[in-house]
This record gives structure tokens, C-alpha cells and sequence, in this order.
């Protein structure tokens, strides 16, 4: 396997670095919520954003006329750090709501905007979203470096790493349900989607790009 290169270290970094303050900023606004708490909100929503930029980065470059790579490193290594967070959240979120607990404040009652059978329905499908998910930024972790390329061949890999348009939809199916059975204030859904619409808006831009430049209708 070849060594990683100092750019690459750098990425790491920077995006290690970001995550820190992220979940210390999470700590200040979650407040008296426990580390768990303030752990599985910071790692959802920065696996959502580094998922996001993930795949805005071909995109952005198509859209300047640049030429976008197939092995693209800063893209593989987002990527990387949103398997990660993204797992990380998997591993304490489950822990958090399969309890009685979580159940009873969350789920059971019938108040807030939403009754009780509903709250199970996103309960129930929202925790169904959160396993596939786990299981996309898997296969996208072991996608991610040389050896797997140079087995399964271009055609292939690029195929399978097209999974992660299906992780970033299911994250945000995933995300609007929690956060409706949460009760979470406006802002944050404001967040998710204006994120969202983000990705499809160019998205759709970089798609056009392409196709200018390769002179398809």
C-alpha cells in the first residue's frame, strides 16, 4: 500500500480539527445533555455536512470547467471522515434510543405536534434509515483507498461509489425523523434543508456542465 502523502495527512487533519470544534460547539448549545447526547448530535450532523461536500467537490470543479478526477483524494478523504462520524453516531445513537428511557420521552407519548402511532412510524423507519445507512458508509470505507480500485477496476468501483448519493438521501430521511420525534427547534431543519438543497442544486449544475462539455443534449 502506498504511504499517504503529506497533502493528504493535511486533509486528515483539518478535518479532525473540525470535528473537535464542532462537538465543542455542540457541547456549549446542547448544555446540561449528557456527553452521549452532545457526542450523537455533533456526529450526525458532520456526518451530514462531510457527506454533503463529499459530493459537492466534483460538481464544484465541473462547474469551473475543471476536469473531475475519478480517484479524487480530498473527496476520498471527506468521504472517510463522514463513514466515520457517521458510525460513530450508528454505535452511540442506538445506544441512546433503544431504551426505556428514550422510548417513554420520545416515542410513547402522545403530545407535541405528533401522536403516538405516528412517533412509532418515525421511530420505526427512521431506525431502519439509520442500519442502511451504516451499512452504505461501510461499504464506502472499504471503498476507499487504491487496492479496491485496482481489483474492481474503474468501472465498478465507481459504480458502488455511487452508494453514497443513496446514504446522503437515507441521512436526511433519517435526520428529519429524529428530529421530528425530538422535537427539535426549527433552525436545525432549516439547516438540513437548505443542505440538502444545496447538493441538488449543484448537483444538477455539474451534471449540465458535463454534459456541455461533452456535447450531449
Amino acid at each position: 500500500m502506498a504511504p499517504i502523502s503529506t497533502t493528504r495527512w493535511q486533509h486528515h487533519a483539518l478535518l479532525a480539527v473540525g470535528s473537535v470544534l464542532v462537538f465543542g460547539l455542540t457541547a456549549v448549545f446542547l448544555g446540561a445533555e449528557s456527553t452521549a447526547d452532545q457526542l450523537s448530535f455533533a456526529t450526525a450532523y458532520l456526518c451530514l455536512f462531510y457527506l454533503a461536500a463529499a459530493l459537492l467537490i466534483g460538481p464544484v470543479q465541473s462547474g469551473r470547467g475543471g476536469q473531475v478526477l475519478l480517484n479524487n483524494y480530498l473527496r476520498r478523504d471527506v468521504g472517510i471522515w463522514a463513514a466515520l462520524t457517521g458510525l460513530v453516531h450508528f454505535i452511540v445513537a442506538t445506544d441512546l434510543s433503544m431504551s426505556q428511557t428514550y422510548m417513554a420521552d420520545y416515542v410513547a407519548i402522545d403530545a407535541g405536534n405528533f401522536p403516538a402511532q405516528l412517533r412509532m412510524q418515525f421511530f420505526t423507519w427512521g431506525t431502519i434509515a439509520g442500519l442502511l445507512i451504516a451499512v452504505l458508509l461501510i461499504l464506502l470505507l472499504v471503498l476507499s483507498n487504491d487496492r479496491v480500485l485496482r481489483r474492481l477496476g474503474s468501472k465498478w468501483w465507481k459504480r458502488l461509489q455511487r452508494s453514497a448519493y443513496f446514504a446522503f438521501a437515507l441521512t436526511v430521511a433519517h435526520g428529519l425523523a429524529f428530529q421530528a420525534l425530538e422535537s427539535r427547534s426549527a433552525f436545525l431543519i432549516i439547516v438540513l434543508a437548505l443542505t440538502t438543497a444545496v447538493v441538488i442544486a449543484l448537483q444538477l449544475r455539474g451534471a449540465a456542465a458535463y454534459r456541455r462539455r461533452n456535447n450531449q443534449p
